[in-house]
């Protein structure tokens, strides 16, 4: 699961092509179809170059991807959601919209 500051999109192993990292040093992710994704968490920081949280994770990645990658016609597309599945973080954002819309309501009268 690649997860944005929005949505998150989940790629099934046999689709990945490559796991590396890119020339910023950011962790990112070809599948077989050309798409190419970088996870919002591994986009590389200070703390990171001394670390190397993104190495790990390509590593980590690469180990539970299979001997033989699907051919992009027989590999299962990415699945794209809006939501991100992280309660929490979905919960603070809709009490900041309350919040900010309760606000903007008692400022109009």
């Amino acid at each position: 699961m690649v997860v944005d500051a929005v949505g998150a999109r989940e790629i099934a192993y046999a689709a990945v092509r490559t796991v590396g990292l890119n020339s910023q040093g950011h962790l990112e992710i070809q599948t077989v179809h050309g798409e190419s994704y970088a996870p919002l968490v591994f986009m590389g920081s200070l703390v990171d170059r001394f670390v190397k949280t993104s190495d790990r994770a390509a590593l980590e990645i690469r180990k539970k991807l299979p001997d033989k990658r699907l051919p992009a016609e027989e590999a299962p597309p990415v699945r794209k959601r809006l939501i991100r599945p992280c309660l929490p973080a979905d919960a603070c954002l809709v009490l900041a919209l309350v919040a900010v819309v309760s606000g903007g309501v008692r400022a109009l009268l």
